[in-house]
Order: C-alpha cells, then sequence, then structure tokens
C-alpha cells in the first residue's frame, strides 16, 4: 500500500531505481543532456 501511495502522491512513474531501472538509466542520462545543455546556452559564445 505504502509503495503505490508513493507513486499516486508523486504523479511520477519512476520514484526510485528499483521501480524501473532501466528506465530511471535513461531518464537521468536525459537531466544531465538537458542541464549541460542549458549551460551552454546561457554561456556567451567564445570565438
Amino acid at each position: 500500500v505504502g509503495k503505490s501511495m508513493e507513486k499516486l502522491s508523486s504523479g511520477l512513474r519512476i520514484n526510485r531505481a528499483a521501480d524501473d531501472a532501466a528506465g530511471m538509466t535513461i531518464a537521468e542520462n536525459l537531466r544531465a543532456q538537458v542541464i549541460g545543455l542549458s549551460r551552454a546556452v546561457r554561456s556567451p559564445a567564445r570565438d
């Protein structure tokens, strides 16, 4: 019951690696890419 409540209250499909290890890995890699791209956009262009 606790696990179901955690999923419902968070609104997330994956709350921890045990829920979906492969999905968690993909999500973390995408998150890292987004952070890197965001930093690249914010930093001034260097010629």
